[in-house]
């Protein structure tokens, strides 16, 4: 689920000099470079996922809103509620770790930062076994229509 929402490449360069003056960093620091742009990435794809799986939860919503079954909407059935609600208060969990990590990377406050960024405990349970767990909870909390064309998961 929202796999195509940002494409991966690889690039290759071999025998590339650059020179000293073009050079972000000193020599050998390329390293701690890397990992200061992949902070960033961490919070990017941390806020990528808590999108996709807002918009899970909300399109479940509303579809067992609308669902009928023995005279009233589905949603109304503590059986779909609660899966509901623990998928929204993971998320909010999520969302807050990452915006606190975002935060402190943009106030660069790196102590701040190592303690909240999104792939530590507990944002990594929140984001990423949860997550993961998200979409199939949505969905699984509607379970005459999982196998049928009547709901789509792809957000």
């Amino acid at each position: 689920m929202a796999r195509k929402a940002m494409d991966s490449n690889a690039l290759f360069i071999d025998g590339l000099e650059v020179p000293e003056e073009d050079r972000i960093g000193p020599m050998g620091a390329g390293l701690k470079v890397l990992m200061h742009g992949l902070n960033a990435e961490r919070i990017m794809v941390a806020a990528a996922a808590l999108g996709a799986g807002q918009a899970v939860l909300e399109k479940a919503a509303r579809y067992a809103g609308e669902r009928v079954a023995f005279g009233r909407p589905i949603g109304q059935n503590q059986a779909i509620q609660h899966p509901f609600a623990d998928i929204w208060m993971r998320l909010q969990a999520a969302e807050l770790a990452t915006f606190r990590a975002a935060w402190a990377y943009d106030n660069r406050r790196p102590a701040v930062w190592r303690r909240t960024r999104p792939n530590t405990w507990p944002t990594r349970r929140a984001m990423t076994r949860r997550r993961s767990r998200c979409a199939p909870m949505a969905v699984s909390a509607l379970p005459e229509n999982t196998m049928s064309n009547d709901i789509s998961a792809k957000a």
